[in-house]
């Protein structure tokens, strides 16, 4: 799915998802992200089940009020233990299909929100 807004000013914007291919300004990645407005990094899990509770202190340490986690073709909840680790430090965490994530990550990136996003390819 191609993702029509311009690069605003943000380092990092989500141009498309297609074929379990992420593009990002004008990079290709095949892997899972974790993408913010000035950081990318590949993640080596892909599907939620395999996400951990150090994954979420990993994720705890982000300076961000929201993270959206996209859980691959459907969305899938998150277990409330692992929310917790997330809350219990102010962060919000909304889970939605892979596709809902990257669109809201880029309208909240635009609007000047500290958010981040991981992208799974579950």
């Amino acid at each position: 799915m191609q993702f029509s807004r311009d690069i605003i000013e943000q380092k990092f914007f989500i141009r498309s998802f297609e074929n379990n291919t992420f593009k990002i300004n004008d990079q290709s990645y095949e892997t899972s992200l974790l993408v913010s407005h000035d950081s990318l990094t590949p993640w080596q899990k892909t599907q939620l089940s395999e996400l951990t509770e150090e994954d979420f202190k990993t994720l705890s340490a982000l300076e961000v009020e929201v993270i959206l986690l996209g859980t691959g073709a459907k969305q899938h909840f998150l277990p409330f233990h692992q929310q917790k680790i997330l809350l219990m430090k102010g962060i919000g965490i909304e889970a939605m299909s892979t596709h809902a994530a990257c669109k809201t990550y880029n309208i909240l990136v635009a609007e000047g929100r500290k958010v981040a996003a991981l992208l799974l390819m579950q």
